[in-house]
């Protein structure tokens, strides 16, 4: 008997069947790499942590209050940035400084030296300044009050 060229051999159909062995798991592949990558984007994407906006700040505002130590004369010597995320709220902060820097004022010399000296009493202050600037502002908020000098003596 004689083969004819046009009848497939042995090996000849073991490599077609490599073949699509080998398409047949790419294709797979592709479909788990796929699906991975969906339940990531639509299940824990979102629950990543997101990148915060870029803090402004403002120019330095120097403060030199008397406390409110009863025993003896005792000041803060402080300088102060307000941080702040929004644009809008620079041009608002400039045209309010006076009213700013008064309410600091203000919320200074309510302390005495015990009370700021610590770093507890310090964060508090933070806190409060913050929570007294925002009820004034409108078209933003302070998202951090920033101490780069602060002096008791």
């Amino acid at each position: 008997m004689k083969i004819s060229d046009d009848v497939p051999t042995g090996k000849a159909n073991s490599k077609k069947r490599g073949r699509g062995k080998l398409i047949v798991l790419i294709l797979f592949a592709a479909i788990v790499l796929a699906g991975g990558f969906s339940s990531w984007h639509f299940y824990f994407r979102d629950k990543m942590p997101q990148r915060e906006a870029k803090i402004l700040t403002s120019a330095p505002m120097d403060f030199t209050v008397n406390l409110a130590d009863s025993n003896q004369r005792r000041y803060l010597k402080a300088k102060i940035e307000l941080g702040y995320t929004g644009k809008g709220l620079s041009k608002e902060i400039e045209k309010k400084i006076p009213e700013i820097r008064d309410l600091i004022i203000l919320i200074f010399r309510t302390k005495n030296a015990a009370e700021i000296g610590t770093t507890e009493g310090t964060h508090e202050l933070r806190l409060e300044l913050r929570e007294a600037l925002n009820e004034r502002l409108m078209s933003g908020e302070i998202v951090e009050v920033f101490f780069t000098e602060f002096i008791i003596q």
